[in-house]
Parts: C-alpha cells; sequence; structure tokens
C-alpha cells in the first residue's frame, strides 16, 4: 500500500484502537481518535528516527485543527478520555464512604444504605443542581465531567451520612463542615437518597423501605427518641469545647431532669412537657442542665440558635430568664394527699 493512501485505511500509531480519519486546513491527514499526524499532501508521513523539525508540515506530532484553535489539548483530552475507565456514580459514593472520617460501624451503615438506594438514583439525582448548575462550555473535556461526577459523588455519600446522623447522631454537621462539604448539597441528597430506598420483588416491582427497615432497626420508641436527641446535643456541645466528662455530667443531669418531670411516663396530664417533640424535651433538658452545672447563658443561647425549632420562643426565654419551669403542678388527689384541702381527714 502507498504512503499516500496509508492514511485512508489503518493508524500508524499502534496504541489507537479505532482509527479516525481527518484532513485539516493545511492538508495534513491525522487520526481523530489519538491525534497522530499519519501524513501531508506535501510531505510523505512520518518516519521513525527523522528528527522532528517543529515548523515543518507534517513533522509535529499535533497540528491545528484550523486557525487559532489549538487542536493538540483537543486531541489529547480525547485520547485521554478514551484510555481512562470511567468509574459508576455508586462506586464514587461507596470510595468515599470509605474515605469519610466516621467509626467503621457507621461506614458501613452508610454502605449499607447506598446498596439498597434505587441504581436510578445514582444515575439520574440532580438535587444539588437546584444550588448550583455545574455550567460548563463547548469545550468540556471528560476530565472535566469526571471532577463534576466525583464532587456530586462524594456530596451523595455524605447525604447518606446525614441519614445515619438523623437516626443516631454521629456529629455530622461539623464534620462535613470541616471536609468542606456543602451541607445544604448533601441534606439535599440525603432527602432524595431516603426516598428511594428499597428492593426489586419478584415480580420486577420497585418496593420502597423506611431507612429503619433498610438497617434492620426497629422503630424508635421514645426512649430511644430522647436519647438520641441528647446525644445530639451532647456532641454539639463537645465540639463547642466542653470536656469528656462534663459531657458525661450533662447527659447524667439531663436524664435526671427528665425523670423528675415525668416526661419519661408519658402522662400528658402530669408534665407541660409530655406533649413536645422528643427534639424540644431534650433540649430543655440539656440547656437547664448545662445552667444548674455552671456554664454559661452564652453557651445555651448558642446552642437554641444552632437548633431552631418552631413553637419554642417562650419556653426558651423562660429558660435564659430562669422563670420557666416544667415540673408538673402538685396533683391534689395524688395517693400522698391527705385531703384536707377537700374536708378531709386531720390529725
Amino acid at each position: 500500500m502507498s504512503e499516500d493512501l496509508n492514511h485512508r485505511y489503518e493508524c500508524q500509531n499502534d496504541d489507537c484502537y479505532e482509527y479516525d480519519p481527518e484532513t485539516d486546513w493545511r492538508g495534513e491527514h491525522y487520526c481523530l481518535s489519538c491525534g497522530h499526524v499519519q501524513g501531508n499532501t506535501a510531505e510523505p508521513a512520518y518516519e521513525e528516527g527523522r528528527g522532528p523539525d517543529l515548523g515543518g508540515p507534517g513533522t509535529a506530532p499535533l497540528g491545528r485543527a484550523q486557525p487559532g484553535f489549538p487542536a493538540m489539548d483537543r486531541r489529547l483530552a480525547r485520547l485521554n478520555d478514551q484510555r481512562i475507565e470511567r468509574i459508576p456514580t455508586v462506586k464514587l459514593a461507596e470510595q468515599a464512604i470509605r474515605r469519610s472520617p466516621f467509626a467503621i460501624p457507621t461506614q458501613n451503615q452508610a454502605l449499607t444504605l447506598v446498596r439498597r438506594t434505587s441504581p436510578d438514583f445514582f444515575r439520574y439525582s440532580r438535587a444539588d443542581t437546584g444550588i448550583e448548575s455545574y455550567g460548563m462550555g463547548d469545550d468540556t473535556t471528560n476530565d472535566d465531567k469526571r471532577a463534576r461526577a466525583e464532587y456530586r459523588a462524594n456530596h451523595m455519600a455524605w447525604g447518606a451520612m446525614k441519614v445515619i446522623d438523623d437516626i443516631s447522631p454521629i456529629g455530622w454537621r461539623e464534620m462535613a463542615r470541616r471536609a468542606g462539604i456543602s451541607t445544604s448539597k448533601a441534606e439535599l441528597f440525603a432527602r432524595d437518597l431516603s426516598a428511594s430506598l428499597g428492593y426489586q420483588d419478584e415480580f420486577d416491582v420497585w418496593v420502597r423501605i423506611s431507612v429503619h427497615e433498610a438497617l434492620g432497626i426497629k422503630v424508635s420508641n421514645q426512649d430511644l427518641a430522647l436519647n438520641r436527641e441528647i446525644q445530639r446535643l451532647a456532641i454539639w456541645c463537645g465540639n463547642s469545647g466542653l470536656e469528656h466528662w462534663e459531657l458525661g455530667d450533662v447527659r447524667t443531669l439531663s436524664w435526671k431532669l427528665l425523670d423528675s418531670w415525668g416526661v419519661t411516663v408519658y402522662d400528658l396530664a402530669l408534665c407541660p412537657l409530655s406533649n413536645k417533640s422528643p427534639a424540644l424535651q431534650a433540649e430543655v433538658a440539656v440547656t437547664m442542665a448545662l445552667l444548674k452545672l455552671g456554664h454559661p447563658p452564652s453557651l445555651v443561647r448558642a446552642l437554641q440558635n444552632e437548633h431552631p425549632k418552631p413553637g419554642s420562643v417562650a419556653i426558651r426565654s423562660g429558660i435564659l430568664s430562669g422563670t420557666y419551669s416544667p415540673a408538673p403542678e402538685p396533683n391534689p388527689s395524688s395517693i400522698n394527699d391527705d385531703f384536707s384541702s377537700h374536708g378531709g381527714w386531720e390529725e
């Protein structure tokens, strides 16, 4: 086969797996797949051992596709894109979970959630684009796309760990901030991931399940819910500077207060807090414990600001001013009452 026709049928680059011939504006023949110059209408194809003539046609390994546009970068990027295997987003998310600073059991729980999430979530979820569009130009390379995929998968991974934090506090928000994670994006992925948990039944129908079902955890009862919320606030206090032994004192006193108020006996008529959420019950106990243990009101105020709750303004204000008491009112018909106020016995 003559050299002037060789460029039409096969690439002279042995590493090229798909020959895609093209001729540029200068008459230079090259392969679109790998960028290798095959020849030129003015000169024969490149010969091994021949000295480079950087200014002459047919000698530079990569030329320009058209005036003013550097084809070298595009061709090298195209070749690089073809040779690097693309990693699925779900695998990138699993790698990000394993790199996270959380304990192995927490990582395993997050991996369980990932593996019980619909594959479509990782293929098509673009929840974060509501915050940032990731706009890319016309010359976007696969390197740019891979970087975007890795960034998104990293936030998906932290979204899975946010779901874990919601059922068992692990200090997620502070750890995410330290890791440079956008908590707002990760929370969007956490929301969508929770809604995508499930499995394929025998009829190929996707059956949705809850987070607790996915992890094999029984639904929390009142005590577990209170413990979860107390632990969440204790983690925040620890991140705010409290020592380990101080956190232990806060937890212990918080439970004592809850017991003394009758919160844990679930009698709506007994305690004003019994009809409040576990989150607010725990906050009242923890903040009042902090004040009783001598911690400054500024710490309590910061905790309240960091954990906003609707309908808690009066309670929070009363705690800081020392005027609020969740203790139950004395019951005149209690077992220890002598009924004297109702004309009962007196000795």
